[in-house]
């Protein structure tokens, strides 16, 4: 008797929480983009292989603009660079 292994593919969920708020991060509402990335990759990148770094938090885009923007303003005196769009 042969039997046959029925293989799917699986997706994972993840959830994230805002290290700030402690609120989950919900990437997606319906029809609105909500996008954080606040990260540093650092590294080697080759055609056969890549190895480095990487540092990331987990910061909501509520956070990230209340709270993230005014502290690097007021602390280190940055300027983020602001682009509006629309397609």
């Amino acid at each position: 008797m042969k039997t046959k292994k029925i293989i799917t593919k699986q997706e994972k969920e993840y959830t994230y929480f805002c290290e700030i708020c402690k609120e989950e991060i919900k990437h997606n509402h319906g029809w609105e983009h909500h996008n954080c990335e606040c990260y540093a990759d650092i590294g080697e990148w080759y055609p056969e292989s890549r190895s480095g770094t990487k540092w990331t938090f987990d910061i909501c885009a509520t956070c990230f603009i209340e709270n993230v923007i005014p502290a690097l303003k007021r602390e280190l005196g940055l300027e983020p660079r602001k682009k509006e769009y629309s397609y």
